[in-house]
């Protein structure tokens, strides 16, 4: 009996639930340091960005600013908003003249994370003719430099993600195959007194499998004790109503039998017969000629008195050489001696053994 089982977990599977395990992690690692290394790129650009900005523009601002052309001034900085993107704010503050302030209208989409990014700020100290002009503040954002490698961050990304599932998805049935094979396994153990030809078929993880084949071993060798317990029981049995040698009844059976016969005859109103038979001269065959051809003799002797009683009749041994008749449902004295008569008659003629000696 056997119960029924999911597949079993190739090998196959087994051995690429850690292989994914090791690549979701690379996954999650290089994806780690790519946007830390991604992250720390862009905040260096943008530095460069302001340096390079304030190299070049830095002596006209001071210029405009020291000749009192604020107009110009802030021409030139929105000019130069639009040429550079990264910069998102510019702050002219002159010495000698007004402030000006221009703002980008543009504004740069990057995920979530990345405008948590603080922006870059920057002050420069501009002079005009060895004298100083003002400080210029530009305000910088890495989210466009961020936005450049974007793409390929989240390919890698989604392909972590999809990493992860595929291992969730072999862990998930990984643990089912096993949690069915333990309950089943709880099962047969409960059932095993009452059913010792329970059998499991080995499934889930390789634990798990060796687990069931100790149980089946078990189950088998509790199989074949019960089985060989039974047939000495059986034997024992046997040979507590049975004579060793010629397989007769003994006197336990006949007494058994008696009272069975007695039964029937107060019931039916019916006779019973009972005969003694002991036979002659059996001591000088057993002395003279061995144990052996004795034995062969009683089983040759019982054979033919048992040929010549009826299906109801019971023939007994009950020593050595003294056998009991047991007659059973009669209907005269006369047909009890006629049945005792044949057995009489079977027992006086020669017997003929297999080494070719006859007694009589």
């Amino acid at each position: 009996m056997q119960f029924n089982q999911l597949p079993v977990l190739s090998m196959r599977m087994r051995l690429l639930l850690p292989l994914s395990v090791l690549l979701l992690g690379m996954g999650l690692l290089l994806s780690w340091q790519l946007w830390q290394s991604v992250s720390g790129q862009a905040q260096a650009h943008t530095v460069a960005v302001a340096q390079d900005f304030s190299t070049l523009n830095g002596p006209r601002i001071a210029e405009l600013s020291a000749r009192g052309k604020p107009a110009e001034l802030k021409a030139l900085l929105e000019q130069q908003l639009l040429e550079h993107p990264e910069i998102t704010s510019l702050q002219w503050h002159s010495t000698a003249g007004p402030a000006v302030q221009v703002q980008s209208k543009a504004a740069a989409t990057v995920l979530a994370s990345a405008q948590r990014l603080a922006p870059v700020q920057q002050r420069v100290e501009l002079s005009w003719q060895n004298q100083p002009a003002g400080t210029l503040d530009l305000t910088l954002s890495p989210t466009l430099e961020l936005n450049r490698v974007w793409p390929a961050l989240r390919q890698q990304l989604w392909s972590t993600t999809g990493l992860l599932l595929l291992v969730l998805l072999l862990m998930a049935w990984q643990v089912h195959s096993s949690l069915r094979a333990l309950l089943q396994l709880n099962r047969a153990v409960k059932q095993l007194p009452s059913k010792p030809e329970l059998r499991i078929r080995p499934t889930g993880t390789q634990e798990v499998r060796h687990l069931t084949q100790a149980f089946n071993t078990m189950a088998s060798a509790l199989h074949r004790a019960r089985k060989t317990a039974n047939e000495q029981l059986e034997k024992t049995a046997r040979l507590a109503n049975l004579d060793a040698l010629t397989g007769l009844p003994n006197s336990t059976l006949l007494a058994d039998r008696i009272r069975q016969g007695l039964y029937r005859c107060e019931r039916h109103q019916e006779m019973l017969g009972l005969c003694q038979i002991d036979l002659d001269h059996f001591k000088a065959i057993n002395d003279q000629h061995g144990q052996a051809v004795g034995d062969e003799v009683l089983n040759t002797l019982a054979q033919r008195m048992q040929t010549e009683l009826r299906d109801t009749d019971t023939l007994a041994r009950i020593g050595g050489d003294e056998f009991v008749v047991l007659l059973s449902s009669l209907a005269s004295e006369q047909a009890a001696l006629g049945v005792i008569a044949r057995v009489l008659s079977s027992v006086r003629q020669p017997i003929e053994l297999n080494n070719g000696l006859v007694v009589q």
